[in-house]
């Protein structure tokens, strides 16, 4: 080859390079305009963007990549285009879904509480059927969860190859988000997602559980019918996303624990309902910031050790116990300033009842959330109610004028959530958690040894179950729950949200981020003691309220005016009599399930969790098995759906005001 066809050949590979880069920008332009269409902010944030740790480069071959800025590494080893084919062809040669648990932990003994028993039921009956993905790319698959984008190459094969009625597109790396947008269509992408009956999610977590709870919030709306075959695609492989795959698969599962329905939400409405005719004080506003001090205690195993810091500076803060933690503190001669139940239950009245008495309740002021049993409120002289997030109660008080109404933020799921909101809500910005471990190094010791649960009889192993190990407060690592495991991680996110906070963690428990590990043996003493009553006083006649707008109602208004949207929607909850294919069955399902995120008058808190567990069942059994065994599946869970609702819908006919009224026996551990 002589100099000129050298230089001929240079040349040529120049334009090419000059052209691919001319069609990557008109491809980020019309990207960009894809996007403002979607979401603005997203928009406003790409239009300008400037990577900060990957770049892309176009070889002299006219080859994109992706480089790492810090390492000099590039991010694909060979074209991405065949890499991202070869990651596609192997998911689909081996494709797997996560398990997700359908049935539902809590099956309460209340005859009234049928739903968990019903869905329990239904679990045992489908069984476990040998899943057949042979016609893999054929049959719709409910929900995909893509983790990593980079060229995005492997989001366009998957959709050319497979019929996706949900994806959740995930990448911790903005970088490589906006690298896509030079690379691949996606109005081509959104589009197919706008179809009817698919939903697509877009998100930004760096780790996993963020990325869970916004799959429970896209699934609410879209239908939990997607979650009955969730399959998981990993594009760029590394140990941090290994990592993030691992817990992602590991705690996916729970994404239906705390589903809600008919008959709690019944309860709920009631019991608040009747707290609004016992003139109980609602909270209208929050307290003026304060700097003294708050201790909100709970029952855990470190309570124990910290009993004699807590009586000696018993004087010097304001003392704020949690549930069950009153009877441990009763027994320790110590009387809390201000007791929190967040339950609804009869039987909680049944455990203060036994766990104090009538003169050691004397004085504490009681604050519940407005689901709390009338008759829990009413063993306390000074009783206090404040709105429940995402509650059917708290959707009457909106209901009946109430619009300025405060929620407690992060009050779920325990009941020193609800205590370290309540400190906030108040004004203090000066707290101590104590006995609040979220943890624990022995699974048998998971509350304090004087605690109520270790007087009476409860006979379950549940304690051991489901353990997992996470970075404690005093030690390396500790055993938790999913459950006391989230109580931590909502309490993290609150502090996030907080400005001119100090939280002091002397437990021996879980490690708190954001609050400050402090051993027990270097806890300080307090210096100066607190008109506890006059500072009480004052906080509680400025923030709390009665609210007269409630006492003149009964079953029938509530029927016609607040409950009028729940009852129309019933003649929109039916599943045909045949088997409908799996695609179609996903478009009638999320049509109910936006018919009722939509809904007003509590209809959305009642159904939302009875449509999306339903849909579930459908997905995991009707679609990877023959058709057979699909037809008989389907009326199952149609007989199951259609014998719920005609139950659900006739308690809050004939009982919407029914209190709950049962009650537990001690010695034996039953209830009746």
């Amino acid at each position: 080859m002589n100099q000129l066809d050298t230089d001929l050949e240079r040349l040529l590979r120049k334009m090419e390079v000059e052209q691919k880069l001319a069609e990557m920008n008109l491809q980020f332009a019309q990207n960009l305009e894809a996007i403002r269409a979607l979401d603005e902010n997203l928009y406003d944030e790409f239009r300008n963007y400037q990577p900060k740790t990957l770049r892309i480069e176009v070889d002299n071959e006219g080859l994109v990549n992706l480089r790492h800025i810090q390492t000099g590494d590039l991010a694909y080893n060979e074209d991405p285009r065949i890499q991202s084919g070869k990651q596609v062809d192997a998911f689909l040669r081996a494709p797997a879904p996560l398990v997700i648990n359908g049935g539902h932990n809590n099956e309460s003994s209340n005859p009234k509480y049928r739903f968990a028993r019903m869905i329990n039921r239904l679990q045992e009956d489908l069984g476990n059927p040998t899943l057949d993905f042979a016609d893999f790319e054929k049959k719709p698959l409910p929900l995909l969860v893509v983790n990593g984008v980079g060229f995005g190459y492997h989001i366009e094969l998957l959709i050319e190859r497979l019929d996706i009625m949900g994806v959740v597109i995930n990448d911790g790396s903005k970088d490589s988000f906006f690298a896509s947008l030079f690379t691949i269509d996606w109005q081509r992408i959104i589009d197919y997602f706008r179809m009817r009956g698919r939903f697509m999610l877009v998100q930004f977590d760096k780790e996993p559980r963020p990325l869970i709870s916004s799959i429970k919030g896209a699934i609410s709306s879209a239908g939990a019918g997607h979650l009955g075959s969730l399959f998981y695609f990993s594009h760029i492989k590394s140990d941090m996303n290994n990592a993030f795959e691992d817990v992602f698969k590991r705690e996916v599962g729970t994404l239906l624990e705390g589903a809600g329905f008919i008959e709690d939400e019944q309860v709920g409405l009631a019991h608040t309902v009747q707290n609004l005719i016992d003139a109980k004080p609602l909270l209208r506003s929050v307290g003026a910031v304060k700097d003294l001090p708050v201790f909100v205690i709970g029952n855990g195993p470190s309570l124990d050790n910290l009993l004699p810091y807590i009586k000696k500076n018993e004087a010097k803060a304001i003392l704020i116990s949690c549930g069950t933690t009153l009877s441990t503190l009763f027994k320790a001669g110590i009387k809390p300033d201000i007791h929190v139940e967040q339950e609804r239950p009869y039987a909680i009245k049944q455990w203060l009842e036994r766990g104090t008495t009538p003169d050691y309740r004397a004085g504490i002021k009681m604050i519940g959330l407005n689901t709390v049993h009338p008759e829990t409120l009413g063993l306390f002289n000074d009783s206090y109610i404040i709105a429940k997030p995402n509650d059917i109660g708290t959707d009457f008080l909106r209901h009946i004028g109430i619009s300025d109404l405060m929620e407690a933020p992060f009050s779920n799921p325990t009941v020193v959530n609800f205590g370290f909101s309540v400190a906030v809500l108040l004004g203090f910005r000066n707290v101590t958690l104590l006995g609040a471990d979220f943890g624990m190094h022995d699974a048998d010791k998971h509350h304090a040894t004087s605690s109520i649960q270790f007087d009476v009889a409860e006979r379950e192993d549940s304690q051991r179950l489901n353990m997992l190990e996470v970075k404690g407060n005093l030690r390396d690592k500790v055993l938790t729950q999913y459950f006391l495991n989230i109580g931590r991680q909502n309490i993290e996110q609150f502090l996030i949200d907080l400005d001119g906070m100090t939280v002091m963690n002397p437990n021996d428990g879980a490690y708190i981020q954001g609050a400050v590990p402090v051993p027990e043996g270097q806890m300080k003493d307090l210096s100066a003691e607190i008109d506890k009553p006059l500072v009480c006083g004052e906080i509680f006649s400025e923030i709390f309220e009665v609210v007269s707008d409630a006492t003149s109602v009964d079953s029938k208004t509530l029927k016609s005016g607040f409950l009028k949207p729940f009852f129309n929607l019933r003649k929109h909850l039916k599943l045909p009599p045949k088997k409908p294919a799996a695609d179609e069955f996903f478009r009638i399902m999320v049509e109910q399930s936006q018919l009722v995120q939509s809904s007003h008058g509590g209809a959305r808190l009642l159904l939302q969790g009875p449509v999306s567990v339903f849909a579930f069942f459908f997905a995991r059994s009707c679609i990877w098995v023959d058709d057979e065994i699909a037809q008989y599946n389907y009326q199952l869970i149609r007989s199951c759906y259609n014998d719920y609702l005609s139950f659900g819908f006739g308690l809050m006919r004939e009982a919407p005001l029914a209190l709950d009224d049962l009650k537990r026996d001690f010695e034996t551990g039953k209830t009746y």
